[in-house]
């Protein structure tokens, strides 16, 4: 009997539980942690192995005596997680952590005024998450501008930030991960004074408004050590903004989702022959048919690809896959024009583990038994 899932289920979820010798994660107080800190130095105090911790979650700011208490159970605290604390004027609390390299804001209240005064206390953060803080202007980042061994930094949804403010990051120069999500007032000028950021190797710009033409060109001169570059949601992105991506040639995983790229464009990919993941998925095109795949026949590492939600794509254009020897990983959920003559094609990929085919209704128990048996099916 085959051990596989009917395609129209999905998959069960795990949970997967990373070991680790020397990290061990502390909660330090819960939802329910009030200011004056007492439940949560009861909790610690009754748990003294939290010395070896190297994380700490704060639901909220604790008083100056509650943090003298539960400092020695701390032990060296690497990451800080701040989360949902009300607005403050206090900022003595962060020099109390000198170690941290690390600090992750969880739709944080942060004023300007305080960030200011706790930025020279980051002076040694290499990693920073501003979560989902909407409110963050241009002077938030003249404070991130100046932490100088940030090499990798997280902002969303923060619509107030310009070009000029985005223009504090030049000094940035050990940044490796740059992440920026539905950051509406930044546009391609960005990208273009950004250029001394030479060690970049991984770039996310999220629904980027800012995606023209002019902003693909600043990525290809000026990111040339790039290894993952995402741009979903970047609906402007068209067939003649992928000429630039062929500067790339160390890219390993590209991002094209929710874009308006046709089978045109995908022929300006293949020549990015170092790339392992790729996702074309919700093309926002009807011309995107799966014809243009033929063009990345060759691309012999590409181990997953995505061209879910496609539905336009027929059966001609999975064809194009049975090249992909390396591939391990197919999601094509969604593609309600596929039949079961299109899996024949994918049973001679010897290193495919997992198929997706939720959604896609012209599939049949026919032509499932196509594939080998070992190949999870969604």
């Amino acid at each position: 009997m085959k051990r596989r899932q009917h395609h129209n289920s999905p998959p069960p979820k795990r949970r997967k539980i990373k070991k680790s010798s020397t990290v061990t994660n502390a909660n330090l107080g819960s939802s329910s942690m009030t200011h004056n800190g007492r439940s949560a130095g009861s909790k610690i105090t009754q748990n003294r192995k939290l010395g070896r911790s190297r994380h700490a979650l704060f639901p909220g700011i604790p008083d100056e005596l509650s943090i003298v208490k539960i400092l020695p159970y701390l032990g060296d605290v690497e990451t800080l997680f701040l989360k949902g604390a009300p607005l403050v004027s206090r900022s003595w609390w962060i020099e109390l952590f000198p170690s941290i390299r690390k600090l992750h804001f969880v739709n944080y209240k942060l004023n300007i005024k305080m960030f200011q005064k706790i930025g020279p206390a980051l002076i040694n953060i290499t990693d920073l998450d501003m979560g989902y803080m909407t409110k963050i202007t241009d002077d938030y980042m003249a404070v991130i501008g100046s932490l100088h061994k940030l090499e990798r930094l997280k902002i969303r949804k923060s619509s107030k930030i310009t070009d000029l403010g985005m223009k504090n990051l030049q000094g940035l120069t050990r940044l490796k991960f740059l992440k920026l999500g539905n950051c509406k007032g930044i546009s391609h000028v960005t990208l273009m004074k950004l250029s001394p950021l030479k060690h970049l190797e991984c770039l996310k710009l999220f629904a980027f408004s800012g995606m023209i033409d002019a902003g693909m060109k600043a990525i290809s001169n000026n990111f040339l050590n790039l290894y993952t570059l995402d741009l979903r949601g970047c609906v402007k992105i068209r067939d003649n903004s992928l000429a630039y991506l062929s500067e790339l040639g160390n890219l390993t995983s590209l991002t094209l989702t929710h874009t308006q790229i046709t089978d045109e464009g995908i022929g300006q990919l293949s020549c990015l022959y170092d790339l392992q993941h790729l996702s074309l998925a919700r093309s926002k095109n009807d011309n995107f048919t799966g014809a243009g795949l033929s063009s990345i026949r060759d691309l012999s590492k590409l181990k997953t690809i995505d061209l879910s939600m496609c539905r336009n794509i027929t059966d001609d254009g999975i064809v194009s896959l049975n090249t992909l020897f390396s591939l391990v990983y197919i999601d094509l959920s969604g593609l309600s024009k596929i039949t079961d003559g299109s899996l024949k094609y994918l049973a001679v990929l010897p290193a495919l583990k997992l198929l997706d085919l939720r959604d896609c209704k012209k599939i049949t128990t026919a032509g499932i038994n196509h594939i080998r048996e070992d190949v999870y099916i969604m």
